[in-house]
């Protein structure tokens, strides 16, 4: 297979920390705090302001074997 479609996200797209926070079942946490949380985690990972980010991708990973 190739890959040539990836070609046209060169140069425009970098990820450039990474943040991360506890898991499995944290009593009085929101799936949103996690979210804030990895990403202040991030920005000060990447050395960066919150000013400098213009964009932001968000997943919530669901496993049928979290109990």
């Amino acid at each position: 297979m190739k890959y040539t479609h990836l070609k046209k996200l060169r140069d425009k797209y970098a990820i450039v920390g990474v943040g991360y926070t506890p898991q499995g079942k944290v009593p009085g946490r929101s799936v949103l705090s996690f979210y804030v949380e990895a990403g202040i985690n991030a920005i000060k990972d990447a050395g960066l302001k919150k000013e400098d980010i213009d964009g932001l991708i968000c997943l919530q990973a669901v496993s049928s074997n979290i109990k």
